[in-house]
């Protein structure tokens, strides 16, 4: 009985793809006037080139902060997402990759130091990132971190660990256009005059349809006697 409910449930995955496929098939041969994905693998678009970590990082939050989700981006904005967001295939196509069934984890581990305003912090961990394009249900981010004070904890009154996830797929009729499909976040907060470390280990599913790119990020934020400052691991 095991057997045929799961032979069942293959059926309908094989066949879902394929009208998946079929829904998709668009996106390569319509001309690059009915979407807002690059034709090119190279950057066009000056706002898109040489961007430093902290550049890409502030450029990807107010692009999320600018559209709703499962809005289509402007041309320049979807250009940044497919170069800069994690993908499967960094050297495909981006309008083949758009037609990916794609299904797997990124991990990624970080250590980095920062000293500001007289404190010194350590932040350590990893975050991974789950996607499948075959089941919405699929999806998933994770974060596990610690953030030490290694000086200066005299001044530190909060320390505030953050991962942040956006996923972006495939939307519009016949899946032409890229767009934001969902945003969260994990946080993990130590309130306390003389705060030293605040530790995160999290985990959050959620479903998306389409799913194509992702960009998950992690920082810690630093409250001190004289001010803020922050700390991205990636």
């Amino acid at each position: 009985m095991k057997k045929i409910v799961l032979m069942k449930k293959k059926y309908f995955l094989l066949v879902g793809s394929l009208l998946l496929l079929f829904c998709l098939f668009p996106v390569m041969v319509k001309a690059s006037g009915d979407t807002n994905l690059p034709q090119t693998n190279e950057i066009v678009y000056k706002s898109n080139q040489g961007l430093n970590e902290e550049q890409i990082a502030e450029r990807f939050s107010l692009i999320d902060e600018k559209y709703d989700e499962k809005a289509p981006f402007s041309k320049e904005d979807a250009e940044f997402i497919v170069h800069y967001a994690n993908r499967e295939d960094q050297n495909s196509n981006p309008m083949l990759r758009g037609i990916h069934f794609y299904k797997g984890t990124s991990s990624k581990s970080f250590t980095k130091s920062k000293t500001s305003m007289g404190v010194k912090v350590t932040f350590s961990g990893k975050i991974s990132s789950h996607l499948n394009s075959l089941n919405p249900g699929d999806q998933w981010y994770s974060g596990k971190t610690t953030a030490r004070i290694n000086k200066g904890s005299s001044k530190v009154s909060k320390i505030r660990s953050v991962v942040s996830q956006n996923t972006y797929g495939l939307i519009g009729n016949g899946g032409t256009y890229i767009g934001l499909v969902h945003k969260s976040t994990l946080t993990s907060t130590t309130s306390r005059k003389g705060a030293t470390v605040n530790y995160l280990d999290q985990k959050r599913k959620y479903s998306a349809l389409f799913v194509t790119y992702t960009y998950t990020t992690t920082y810690v934020e630093v409250t001190t006697s004289s001010g803020k400052f922050n700390l991205y691991g990636i």
